[in-house]
């Protein structure tokens, strides 16, 4: 237990044993119950001193909590703000990332179809004029999907910077 956890169960005991002493100690200087009445009265505005500290106490509790409250909120406020940057940064990521495997893709598809246009020219070519003139077909219509890849990517960073707060 820490020391003031000692204190503190040392005081309630105190308080404990006074309560039950006391009107035995009361009993043996005041005989007469007039005697203990004027003894009582005599600690009335004590009483009234108390009851109005207690009463402050309370308020000031209540005056502390709604403050605590305020700060909580606010708090609140912006750990909500700060996630949705992120979800928005995530999305964003996530967006980029199959923008770029999606454009890796088609360049992998172009470099595949160059070169089985260049095993043409080679003495053993085994593609046709025809499937060269295929292939080159197949190639712009790739380099196509490539350039619509990189307007995403750009209009991706576009969005993001734009609702990125700084």
């Amino acid at each position: 237990m820490s020391k003031s956890g000692v204190i503190f169960a040392a005081v309630c005991i105190a308080a404990v044993v006074v309560f039950l002493i006391y009107p035995f100690v009361l009993d043996a200087f005041l005989t007469n119950s007039a005697e203990r009445g004027q003894f009582g009265d005599m600690f009335g505005a004590v009483n009234s001193l108390f009851s109005g500290l207690a009463f402050a106490g309370v308020i000031y509790a209540v005056l502390l909590q709604r403050e605590e409250l305020k700060l909580q909120r606010e708090e609140l406020r912006e750990n909500t703000k700060a996630q949705r940057s992120q979800a928005e940064a995530l999305s964003f990521s996530a967006d980029l990332t199959v923008t770029n495997a999606s454009a890796e893709a088609i360049g992998t598809q172009i470099r595949y179809l160059r070169n089985r246009i260049g095993e043409k020219h080679q003495p053993e070519g085994k593609l046709s004029e025809n499937e060269i003139n295929e292939t080159k077909n197949e190639i712009l219509a790739l380099k196509q999907q490539l350039e619509q890849e990189f307007r995403r990517i750009s209009e991706l960073r576009t969005k993001f910077h734009a609702t990125k707060e700084f």
